[in-house]
């Protein structure tokens, strides 16, 4: 049937999630002039809604409340509403959600904030019921109450305002105060809390609802590839095996749900984000390079190869994220009853099936069944024991007969906007996975998507763009965006030595350092100087569900500067940490990345070149031995000095000069602490310089 509503000013929209909201009666605008100017010459307060499309409870307050013509008619007639999605705005986020938290104490989405017309914040919260319950009061009657003050008492909200602007501007550490903690400090700091807030029965760290920890188990692999680390390692097996045996990863289809709303990983919230997915899918290949578990492995690979089915677009680059809810329902996509069990695989199978993987005629909601591989608890002896599960053979079989079943139901709903940050991710994940699993495929994957962002994702002025969809280029990029990017571009050279990733990579972070940093304090803040539509510039050096942008950019830069020989770009990298430091050894679960970025700038260099024709079967065994260890420090080049260009790189690179073949053969040279070794001509002769390398 037609929809016959009028469309408000969304329509226009690329966002899929602000074209969610096109239908309500709502007099929505978007975030911009018009909303402001309307504000101003109305003399109205803004209602600022942020969400984003796979958000459950923002599809809730839309159903509720935004699609009501009573509470549409409080809004149009006391408020300028304006909708944002906090995915194409997420530096409009990420200063209002600063708001939010200031004033209740946490935030969440939808959020649900009221500005003045001049922007400033002075009532806040999230989810609001249409009607008082949940101990909150309905969203009608904080409309009806924030009118009357704003006509009868606006000066006590304009106070109010006033309190939060200045929290805002205020920086988030004082200016440092040269304290300055070693690195042994705060990779204790780190460990000590790492374990404190470990979970040794289910794995991952705290209770419900329970996040994928990407951010410390990338951390965690650092310190196990750097170090003996027995407690940190043990920590990792268990939530890696914990988190994919459960319900929070698709065993049909591949890939993670956004979290567990328990503490055991059994029942997800069901959308699934592109960032997740890039973060563990990489954790996962780098967990193999470690230990050489299979099932590590094929995480991996089921997570990268569904965002290869489900999330690519056909530029190349990667949409955003699939929504958590189908056919009016939450995970109904996603659930099993056992009757459906029975229809698809037959009731012997089924029965073996839901042995395997939980399931019951009870269910987990409402009768069906969230599908895992039950994990044997370390205290109970009469778990399931997972050396007696059906083959992997038999158990792919079971699961491809439902993946061609659940096809045949309705999908949930893409959000189909590429974004540069999340895209970077997903370049340095298949980047990982190459190296690690020796998938070339995943190597074209990382390098289409990584042109399409250089090339697409781009503003008139060169710089680049934070999203685009369809055609249609969105805001400009911030400094996730190059951060993650600059970052992705390295991991590529790593990947393959393409040297014209390092030409990218310079030219990005020379506009990443002039757009983004402050020359005076060495600040790395999270927007461009000069917007006259944000409050304040926040800064990023705190990790959120994604690493901290400016520990990302910092990290990355000093690796650049390692490889090219820039020691002005190490002395800007170094700077941009320096501030976080002290913070990063109270607050070490805030702050991995600032101690993961202090931890690459203090290890002493490490660098392996192999030199000879890529065609030549010794060459590829040199570097597969070379890469063959997980070594976050260790850089590992290729090139052929018989090729053309090969003297302007080595200029470029200069740990490559004077580096050739031996006699004719393709040579290692393996180098620590600015001193290299004799070169080797064998992969056998290069893995002991490694060894012998590592144990110091």
């Amino acid at each position: 049937m037609q929809d016959c509503r009028r469309r408000n000013r969304l329509a226009d929209s690329a966002s899929p999630y602000l074209l969610q909201h096109a239908g309500n009666p709502v007099d929505w605008f978007p975030w911009g002039v018009e909303a402001f100017t309307k504000a101003r010459l109305e003399d109205k307060p803004i209602f600022l809604s942020v969400g984003y499309s796979a958000c459950h409870w923002c599809h809730v307050m839309e159903r509720e409340s935004f699609e009501s013509p009573a509470i549409a008619a409080l809004l149009n007639a006391h408020f300028v509403a304006v909708k944002v999605d906090r995915e194409e705005h997420p530096d409009v986020d990420r200063l209002y959600m600063e708001a939010v938290q200031v004033m209740t104490g946490s935030g969440g989405w939808p959020m649900s904030i009221f500005l003045t017309p001049a922007r400033e914040p002075f009532y806040a919260g999230t989810y609001f019921p249409p009607q008082d319950r949940y101990a909150q009061p309905g969203f009608g009657r904080v409309l009806t109450e924030l009118a009357r003050l704003w006509r009868e008492d606006r000066n006590r909200l304009l106070r109010q305002a006033r309190n939060v602007v200045e929290r805002l501007a205020r920086p988030l550490f004082p200016a440092h105060n040269g304290e300055k903690p070693e690195t042994d400090e705060l990779q204790r700091a780190a460990a000590a809390r790492l374990q404190a807030d470990f979970d040794p029965r289910n794995g991952g760290f705290g209770s419900a609802p329970k996040f994928p920890p990407a951010i410390a188990l990338r951390y965690i692999l650092r310190r196990c590839a750097e170090s003996d680390a027995p407690v940190l390692r043990a920590i990792l097996e268990r939530t890696l095996d914990a988190m994919g045996r459960g319900g929070i990863f698709d065993h049909v289809g591949g890939g993670f749900h956004r979290y567990s709303v328990d503490e055991s990983w059994l029942v997800p919230h069901f959308e699934k984000m592109l960032y997740d997915n890039a973060q563990l899918a990489e954790v996962y290949a780098l967990a193999y390079r470690i230990g050489g578990h299979e099932a590590h492995a094929r995480t991996a690979r089921r997570s990268l190869d569904f965002l290869l089915r489900d999330m690519r677009a056909a530029e190349g680059a990667f949409h955003a994220s699939l929504d958590a809810d189908s056919e009016g329902r939450e995970g109904r996509f996603y659930l099993w009853s056992m009757d459906e069990l029975r229809a698809a695989l037959g009731a012997e199978d089924a029965a073996r099936f839901a042995t395997a993987f939980g399931c019951s005629a009870r269910g987990h909601i409402e009768g069906r069944n969230v599908l895992h591989r039950p994990l044997p608890r370390p205290d109970d002896e009469t778990a399931p024991d997972p050396g007696h599960d059906p083959a992997d053979d038999e158990l792919d079989a079971w699961l491809s007969r439902l993946d061609e079943v659940r096809a045949e139901r309705v999908p949930p709903a893409r959000d189909d906007k590429v974004l540069t940050s999340w895209n970077a991710l997903a370049v340095s994940a298949f980047a990982a996975a190459a190296v690690a699993l020796d998938e070339p495929r995943y190597l074209a994957a990382a390098n289409e998507a990584a042109a399409f962002l250089l090339h697409t994702m781009r503003r008139a002025d060169g710089g680049l763009l934070h999203t685009w969809r369809a055609g249609t280029p969105g805001p400009p990029a911030n400094l996730d965006d190059y951060a993650y990017l600059l970052r992705a571009l390295l991991d590529l050279f790593r990947a393959n030595g393409d040297a014209a990733a390092i030409d990218a990579a310079e030219d990005l972070a020379r506009d990443m350092v002039r757009r983004f940093g402050d020359p005076a304090t060495g600040t790395l803040y999270y927007t461009e100087a000069g917007r006259d539509d944000l409050l304040a510039r926040c800064e990023c050096a705190m990790d959120e569900t994604l690493p901290a942008a400016a520990a990302t950019a910092a990290e990355a830069l000093y690796l650049l500067g390692r490889i090219t020989d820039d020691e002005p770009l190490r002395r800007i990298a170094e700077a941009a940490i320096l501030p976080y430091l002290a913070p990063a050894r109270r607050y070490p679960m805030a702050f991995l990345s600032i101690v993961s970025a202090a931890d690459a700038m203090a290890a002493e260099p490490e660098e392996v070149v192999v030199a000879g024709p890529l065609d030549s079967p010794v060459t590829r065994e040199l570097i597969r031995s070379a890469r063959a260890p997980y070594r976050p420090n260790l850089l590992v080049f290729h090139w052929d000095p018989d090729l053309e260009g090969s003297a302007a790189l080595s200029r470029r690179i200069p740990l490559l000069s004077g580096k050739g073949v031996s006699a004719g053969q393709p040579t290692a040279y393996y180098c620590r602490g600015f001193r290299c070794l004799a070169p080797v001509v064998t992969p056998e002769a290069l893995r002991q310089l490694l060894r012998k390398g590592k144990d110091g």
